[in-house]
């Protein structure tokens, strides 16, 4: 994001219990002057629903650009690089994708990641931090190889049932 940018995101997803839904948001702040200004806000708000119209997820984050480059320790610390990815698949076992997520990015030392499971058995989401934005690509790279291969898997072991 640039100086003095104010930008407010926002995703509504309808799905269907049988639907894939694999989806990421991410953002890193850039100042091409290397003049100390920073972005002014950034709001995100992701709404998952299903076809009732009953929220299954909600995920809302504001920062100001100030806390943001306060680099202040259980906020931001040390990364300048952020990123969410949610995999929305109720027909497969959340649980068992974050075993996988987990073990296959552990490896990603430059990285701080969490995964776990979303609410109302609707998938899983993974949240990235790193320290540049090279980083955090490869981290999101694996992590989309990691759910393409268990989708796969899970599909192909339901179709043999």
């Amino acid at each position: 994001m640039f100086p003095m940018a104010n930008l407010r995101s926002s995703l509504e997803l309808k799905v269907d219990p049988s639907a894939t839904v694999i989806f990421c948001d991410s953002f890193i702040a850039h100042n091409p002057n290397h003049n100390g200004e920073t972005f002014t806000s950034l709001r995100t708000d992701v709404c998952v629903r299903n076809l009732q119209g009953e929220v299954l997820v909600r995920d809302r984050a504001f920062v100001t650009g100030e806390t943001y480059e306060s680099k202040t320790l259980g906020i931001t610390g040390k990364y300048k690089a952020q990123a969410t990815l949610m995999v929305i698949a109720q027909q497969v076992s959340a649980d068992a994708l974050v075993t996988q997520l987990r073990a296959g990015l552990v490896a990603m030392e430059e990285l701080y990641v969490g995964v776990s499971t979303l609410p109302s058995n609707a998938g899983v989401w993974v949240r990235m931090l790193g320290e540049d934005g090279a980083s955090l690509k490869q981290g999101l790279d694996l992590a989309w190889i990691l759910v393409r291969e268990f989708m796969v898997d899970a599909l192909q072991l339901a179709a043999l049932d």
